[in-house]
């Protein structure tokens, strides 16, 4: 089975707002990738940030415009979220992911992906998280009906205690309880293969999440649910976002449960971390081409040992 491979790298490139996001598209394009991932979340930090300011639409337009220039297109998409962002303030995160579907809609973009809030107290709620998060999600799940968007909540890494959902079966649970087809989960390899090793990760002890070392197990266990896909590696002590193949993750393992669920959806780069550190040495001509190059070249490798199965 073939999956189209994706990347969100093209956000990596410039922090400062000088390089236009025309470019930036235009240049993964340029390297191989015919799919891509827009992650609003990296657009939201910075007040300078175009995606903030009243021409954001024109903004979102003009990478759109640069895809589809070089046979491009965006396929996936990011929301922001609130462990990075907005982090006690529920109604402007609502307004910024009102944007990103709205952003989505205009990219043809089928899915993007959500994290869960953590902890209900950060917006002074002493609700259970579960509770909160169906309530924070409704309104979200009704614009994703209006827009065509649909919502894919996200496995994160067991940085949180308070946030239940690095367990596949609590994940599934609570996409469950939608029961809304637009409605779906998002596999981060990386977060995944940390969870595995979270007696390891960051010196925690927490040995009874070692179950999850099997990628295979809960990717099957997800099924039918799994609408998108973060691709990164890592070591199992952070959250690297390295390519794969760099780390320790079992990739025949996770291309193999892919294949037996029948998946048909993108296989999304989120290995960003290599790009960072070119952009801030200052290597941002052909050793930044060939880093891109190579990552599309692995994804294609990867989607291809389903011949091998």
């Amino acid at each position: 089975m073939a999956y189209p491979v994706s990347t969100s790298i093209h956000l990596t490139f410039d922090k400062n707002y000088i390089i236009p996001i025309a470019d930036q598209v235009s240049r993964i394009a340029k390297n191989g990738f015919e799919y891509l991932d827009f992650n609003f979340l990296d657009w939201f930090y910075d007040p300078r940030s175009p995606m903030v300011g009243n021409e954001w639409e024109k903004w979102v337009a003009s990478a759109g415009d640069a895809a589809a220039k070089h046979g491009a297109r965006f396929n996936q998409a990011h929301a922001p979220c609130p462990i990075f962002t907005c982090a006690h303030d529920k109604e402007l995160l609502w307004e910024l992911d009102r944007r990103s579907i709205i952003g989505c809609h205009m990219l043809g973009i089928p899915w993007m992906v959500y994290h869960a809030i953590p902890d209900p107290k950060q917006y002074g709620s002493n609700q259970d998280v579960f509770t909160f998060n169906r309530e924070f999600f409704a309104p979200l799940q009704e614009l994703s009906h209006k827009y065509g968007v649909g919502i894919a909540i996200e496995n994160v890494w067991p940085v949180n205690e308070h946030l239940p959902y690095c367990r596949t079966e609590a994940l599934i649970d609570f996409v469950d309880s939608f029961k809304d087809p637009l409605v779906g989960i998002c596999w981060d390899t990386g977060h995944g293969n940390l969870t595995c090793n979270s007696n390891n990760y960051k010196g925690a002890n927490r040995p009874e999440l070692l179950k999850y070392a099997d990628q295979y197990k809960n990717i099957t266990m997800i099924g039918k649910r799994l609408k998108c896909l973060h691709i990164d590696d890592n070591a199992g002590m952070d959250d690297d976002h390295i390519p794969p193949l760099f780390g320790f993750i079992n990739w025949r393992d996770v291309i193999r449960a892919l294949d037996d669920i029948e998946y048909e959806h993108s296989f999304t780069f989120e290995s960003h971390t290599s790009f960072e550190h070119l952009r801030d040495i200052g290597f941002t001509g052909e050793t930044l081409d060939l880093n891109i190059r190579l990552l599309h070249r692995i994804g294609v490798d990867l989607v291809g040992l389903s011949r091998f199965k």
